[in-house]
């Protein structure tokens, strides 16, 4: 069967063509380091749990929460990315606390008993970075009265221009890409806040891919970073470049964003 590679987290249709002229770069640095397996196209819109758990795997990008929780065990981590968005830097992103335009809420704090929306449980940008800034101002497990599970991050922002919902964390990048190309997505809302920084998604392979063929994939992509003929394909899809030396980052993750989990017991599914 033949290697897999996918880059899900940012997969917007318009800088899909960006996206894959990207992976044609990679590809191409790829082959020059030996890595004659890695798969010529990226596979677009296929569930990602059944891919990161593929042992045909080559190379994606997940979430931090996946490589700290669901899918420790089966993913290990490239690089970091880097991307050129306000409330990105050095490898670290945050998401922005967004309320309606017509809302009065100037502080999270003041949303106490109010409705949440995120776009997954098993979410950082949406949930977890949500849920531990609202930990300090919670009483014996309790913030929002109701928490909506929407599937997406433009999902949620639709909730909150439909006041189905009074406040969502919305990834900085995916906010980015919606203000750009589909600014109708964020139009009559607000931002009030913002989440502490995490690390950034990271590029994964297999944790069966050999650590000699990994090393190998890391001096490919390290290359593909640094070829100016992808710059405008980078630019596009606004990554700045990789971080390849901070993996143990992730551990951040678990260690600082920690909340009562009973402030899910108020959770449903749209």
């Amino acid at each position: 069967m033949s290697k897999q590679a996918s880059l899900p987290m940012y997969d917007f249709p318009e800088v899909r063509a960006a996206t894959d002229a990207w992976w044609a770069g990679v590809h191409k640095h790829m082959q020059r380091a030996g890595v004659s397996d890695a798969p010529a196209d990226l596979l677009h819109d296929l569930p990602v749990k059944s891919l990161w758990q593929h042992k045909e795997l080559f190379l994606s990008q997940c979430c931090g929460f996946d490589v700290v929780y669901g899918f420790k065990h089966s993913l290990d981590v490239l690089l970091i990315t880097d991307w050129a968005v306000e409330g990105c830097h050095d490898g670290y992103y945050s998401s922005w606390i967004v309320v309606h335009e017509d809302s009065p809420y100037q502080h999270i704090s003041e949303l106490y008993n109010s409705e949440a929306v995120i776009n997954g449980r098993e979410s950082h940008s949406g949930m977890q970075g949500l849920l531990a800034m609202i930990q300090p101002f919670s009483k014996d497990g309790f913030f929002f009265r109701k928490i909506t599970e929407s599937g997406t991050h433009a999902d949620s922002l639709v909730a909150i221009q439909g006041k189905a919902a009074d406040i969502a964390a919305i990834d900085c990048v995916t906010y980015q890409l919606l203000k750009t190309h589909r600014p109708s997505a964020i139009h009559g809302t607000k931002i009030i806040g913002q989440t502490d920084a995490a690390p950034a998604h990271p590029y994964v392979t297999s944790c069966n891919t050999p650590k000699d063929t990994q090393h190998r994939m890391r001096d490919a992509l390290d290359a593909a970073f640094n070829d100016a003929s992808l710059d405008s394909a980078r630019e596009t899809m606004l990554l700045k470049q990789g971080i390849f030396d901070r993996q143990n980052d992730y551990q951040k993750i678990a260690d600082e964003f920690s909340y009562d989990p009973r402030l899910l017991d108020v959770i449903s599914t749209q």
